[in-house]
């Protein structure tokens, strides 16, 4: 018992120093070390023989940063307000386009997919100021496109829960076939989109 509490006095001289050390470092500074947390509670395996042994380390590193700013904070992550501007440029500028040749060409393309008619080859002007939201410049490619997404999830879950309802391990490979089968429309979209941007 003796030798346990020496032990643990002598781990925590060792990072009360360490600490201390560290207490005048910048935040900065601080940010930049090579960072080791708690390493006494991570565990190496080993194998001796058929046996698997558990060998911990001695020391832990303790590295002592400086709390954000509020100011630090609001500059690091986007805000809710920021997110909702975001979603209403992206309606804003996709409803401008809409009657425009980008839109047309964006209805024809899927119009092709759901049908299996042959696509013409495509020149757009100035695709790339459509990049991200060549689904939205279409009203007719969203809704299929949100629609594809919608029945995806659910055949998704009618399988799982089925599978549910057996005796026997999952079938994962099962579960991918139904989304794949599902989601055929969307992946083809953003296939065909892609080779436009490439062309471009």
């Amino acid at each position: 018992m003796d030798q346990i509490n020496r032990n643990a006095i002598n781990r925590s001289h060792l990072m009360s120093a360490d600490i201390a050390q560290r207490d005048d470092m910048s935040f900065h500074q601080a940010r930049k070390q090579p960072r080791i947390d708690y390493q006494r509670n991570s565990f190496l395996s080993e194998r001796t023989g058929n046996k698997k042994q558990l060998r911990f380390a001695k020391t832990s590193t303790l590295i002592v940063t400086q709390p954000k700013t509020a100011s630090e904070m609001e500059s690091s992550w986007y805000s809710t307000h920021d997110i909702r501007e975001f979603k209403a440029d992206t309606k804003k500028s996709s409803q401008a386009l809409f009657g425009t040749q980008s839109a047309s060409a964006m209805t024809y393309i899927g119009r092709c997919i759901q049908t299996g008619e042959a696509q013409e080859e495509l020149t757009i002007d100035d695709i790339e100021k459509i990049r991200g939201i060549e689904h939205l410049v279409s009203p007719a490619v969203c809704r299929v496109l949100f629609q594809s997404r919608r029945a995806t999830i659910a055949r998704v879950l009618q399988e799982q829960a089925r599978q549910e309802e057996e005796v026997g391990p999952r079938d994962a490979e099962k579960l991918a076939s139904v989304s794949l089968a599902s989601s055929g429309f969307a992946k083809e979209w953003r296939r065909r989109i892609m080779v436009l941007q490439l062309d471009k």
